[in-house]
């Protein structure tokens, strides 16, 4: 007897997959989410910050001095040869070059000062080389009197550099500018002596305020 023949109707089968509908439904549009597919990466918007740099230098001052004209008994390293004045930021930074290496330690026998007039209040950036110490010391003299520095001395080679901030000058917005170089030394009758100051002074500044 042959089997019966099952209806159509009596058990239906299950639908077939389909599995483009499935793999639709699994992973989220391409519009919704670009870089849901790997092969086919959107990439990355470039951010940029909004946090400013730090403004960068102006130069207020560069005045060059002759070689030679500090007289013929002191070292090359006291011959001022150019002066330089930058605005960095709130700050201003100063750079005297001379025409030889300064000593990191000035010599036992010898006294070098130096000093920068910054405007007609009182304010002078000095540097003692004859300290009670034998070493480099600067210093800020004020309309109230010298205090410590209030900033950063370095020796650079052939370079002094001073940096300390405008609000320690009375925060000046044009200022004439004046500079000399002193140097001694212990002699067996005389002390020999030398004196530098930059041609053409004073120079004046202007900056914004």
């Amino acid at each position: 007897v042959p089997a019966p023949v099952a209806s159509p109707t009596a058990a239906p089968s299950a639908a077939p997959t389909d599995s483009a509908s499935s793999a639709r439904a699994a992973s989220p549009s391409p519009a919704a989410s670009p870089s849901a597919s790997p092969s086919a990466p959107t990439p990355s918007p470039t951010v940029q910050s909004s946090t400013p740099g730090p403004a960068d230098p102006v130069v207020l001052l560069a005045v060059a001095d002759r070689t030679g004209d500090h007289g013929v008994q002191g070292p090359a390293w006291v011959d001022l040869t150019a002066v330089e004045l930058v605005e960095v930021g709130n700050a201003l930074r100063v750079t005297l070059r001379f025409a030889g290496n300064v000593p990191a330690v000035p010599p036992a026998d010898e006294v070098p000062l130096l000093g920068v007039d910054v405007g007609d209040e009182g304010y002078q950036l000095f540097v003692d080389g004859g300290g009670p110490t034998g070493e480099w010391a600067a210093y800020l003299d004020t309309p109230d009197g010298f205090v410590a520095f209030p900033g950063t001395f370095r020796i650079a080679g052939r370079a002094i550099v001073l940096e300390l901030g405008f609000n320690h000058l009375g925060s000046p917005t044009r200022a004439p500018v004046r500079v000399f170089v002193e140097w001694s030394a212990d002699g067996l009758v005389l002390n020999p002596t030398s004196e530098d100051r930059l041609d053409g002074e004073p120079h004046t500044f202007d900056r914004a305020p």
